[in-house]
């Protein structure tokens, strides 16, 4: 961040969902939801249905810990209050991590956290003859999700930024179906590819809005005021002293393909 600042170029569309990026300075730019409006969207939806027995597979640093408040906060609507799961950064779960969970008999674990805990915790429940419904934020990555664990991914929830890949009736999954085949990619589009076509559309979309002689400063003025974008029903919002976009959030389920399906 002292590099962003101090040569006053635009960082645009971090892959992060944290509260601690939006408070950096007027050169950072976000355009998907944060990790905070993912919970609610997940426990709205799972709370009306019950399941409102939650633990918090999180990290024990700030961002970890402001996501099981955000959850916390949450759940004050179903008087309910989470479970905390706290591991390190880069360091496998242990069985007492596992036995925390199995004590504390959750009716669902939302997991905030990168794949690996989540895969690891899955396959040690799995050894116990546990069964637990598991939701994640899209930090987890659903694609890296569905090949660590293949078939036992099945029925994991988690939630999306960008629309559903597979839903080609969205103008922009299909406009970055026929870019990624133009280039020779002929694999199905990821959620990841998609959230960096949309990143790459809003972005071009600022340099184009920034005139013949573009610098670091017109970008950024550019983008400060590019306002209302919409990239094929994707919309992007950035005005004068608020530079963090995008709002979108929706829930999918793995199948036991590997596939994401609403």
């Amino acid at each position: 961040m002292p590099v962003v600042q101090g040569a006053k170029v635009p960082f645009f569309a971090r892959f992060t969902g944290a509260d601690a990026i939006r408070k950096q300075n007027d050169y950072v730019y976000t355009i998907r939801a944060t990790y905070a409006d993912e919970i609610e969207k997940l426990i709205g939806f799972w709370g009306p249905l019950g399941m409102t027995r939650v633990a918090v597979l999180h990290y024990d640093d700030e961002v970890g810990k402001q996501n099981f408040q955000t959850a916390a906060k949450s759940l004050d609507q179903f008087k309910s209050q989470p479970i905390s799961i706290a591991i390190k950064r880069n360091v496998d779960i242990s069985d007492a991590d596992v036995e925390s969970i199995i004590k504390a008999d959750p009716k669902i674990i939302l997991v905030t956290t990168l794949y690996a805990p989540l895969a690891q915790m899955q396959k040690k429940i799995k050894k116990l003859n546990k069964h637990y419904l598991v939701t994640s934020l899209s930090f987890a990555g659903a694609s890296q999700i569905a090949k660590e664990l293949g078939e036992s991914a099945a029925g994991i929830t988690v939630a999306l930024t960008v629309p559903l890949p597979g839903d080609y009736n969205a103008a922009v999954v299909a406009e970055c179906r026929d870019a990624c085949a133009a280039s020779g990619h002929s694999g199905e589009v990821t959620v990841t590819a998609l959230e960096a076509y949309i990143a790459a559309r809003v972005l071009v979309e600022g340099i184009k809005r920034a005139g013949h002689d573009v610098s670091r400063e017109s970008l950024q003025k550019s983008l400060s005021a590019l306002t209302r974008v919409d990239v094929g029903g994707f919309v992007v919002q950035f005005k004068p002293g608020f530079r963090h976009g995008g709002k979108y959030v929706d829930i999918a389920v793995i199948t036991r393909s590997g596939r994401l399906q609403s």
